[in-house]
């Protein structure tokens, strides 16, 4: 007989590149990966003072981006779980993402969607509309914010 399958409390859940490991994140003030092979725990990301609530894995499946309700951004590596940067950022974060290759990552807030750069994390631009998340058109320079008063895209 098998055993029973592991259960987790998550808000969100994305299969990292190459497809060997699962980040998990939501509810408490960490994000686990998992290598899916071997059923085990990777890392544990334990930097933040509330519940996470958005994570992004970069294209190159080391580093990963988290979000939570302690108003950081966090930039850590997927295997050692160390912290590469951190961002301080008003107000709880809704979303996170990944815009230009991860050059350049957006932070979502009910006050608006802010990017910044990923490498020294000085902040780019400001779309001051409170959104409850964003996304990004690939390849075209535009990104979309979402929430209750609706849509709109922007070009950055």
């Amino acid at each position: 007989p098998q055993p029973p399958p592991r259960r987790y409390d998550v808000g969100g859940a994305e299969i990292l590149p190459p497809g060997d490991r699962v980040l998990a994140w939501g509810r408490t003030p960490q994000a686990t990966v998992w290598n899916i092979a071997a059923s085990e725990t990777v890392c544990v990301f334990r930097e933040h003072h509330g519940a996470v609530t958005a994570a992004k894995a970069f294209p190159d499946g080391d580093r990963i981006i988290t979000g939570g309700l302690d108003g950081k951004a966090i930039i850590w590596n997927a295997s050692s779980c160390e912290v590469l940067r951190g961002i301080e950022h008003p107000g709880w974060l809704m979303g996170v993402g990944l815009l230009e290759g991860g050059s350049i990552v957006a932070t979502t807030t009910n006050f608006g969607t802010t990017l910044w750069s990923a490498a020294t994390g000085r902040k780019l631009r400001v779309f001051t509309m409170g959104m409850r998340g964003a996304e990004v058109f690939p390849n075209l320079r535009r990104i979309v914010t979402f929430g209750p008063g609706g849509a709109v895209i922007w070009d950055f």
